[in-house]
């Protein structure tokens, strides 16, 4: 019966510091976001096979698309934009892990390396994201220039 009450609670022990609770937030929210990332990464994967399949489709068809490459952009953005949420994410924790006063040079150390390595990542994913952005931005205008000029490119 005491087996009972306990899978009938949602945790398996009702004592937890709020320490630890922070702790298992902390991990729960990670384990979200790596979520997230591999989510990203299956976008990633699928708009880089839509545009295998588009230059496949300019050498063998004489150009003349197969598939609608339309959704390359926007399934590239969402998994930017997750990956750059997420790499924000994880730099807000190593920079809470450095603010936290370490006794052990070792582990003071490794929250510096951990923070820079962070701080890196985000700033390549907010750079990629950029990136793509300027990128979309520049062949938008150059297709409303070739509409406007009477060129509609396919």
């Amino acid at each position: 019966m005491e087996k009972e009450e306990n899978n009938n609670n949602s945790s398996p022990c009702q004592n937890i510091p709020s320490e630890i609770q922070e702790q298992l937030s902390n991990i729960d929210q990670s384990l979200a976001f790596i979520q997230q990332i591999i989510a990203a990464i299956v976008l990633n994967y699928k708009a880089l096979a839509c545009q295998r399949q588009q230059i496949l489709d300019a050498a063998c068809n004489g150009g003349t698309p197969i598939c609608d490459y339309s959704g390359i952009y926007p399934m590239r953005f969402a998994a930017n934009a997750v990956i750059l949420r997420a790499s924000a994410f994880f730099f807000r924790l190593s920079k809470q892990a450095l603010q936290t006063p370490q006794q052990d040079c070792v582990l003071k150390q490794s929250a510096q390396t951990n923070f820079l390595a962070s701080l890196l990542v985000l700033l390549a994913a907010a750079i990629r994201f950029y990136d793509l952005n300027v990128v979309e931005q520049d062949s938008f205008n150059s297709e409303a220039a070739d509409i406007i000029e009477g060129n509609p490119t396919i």
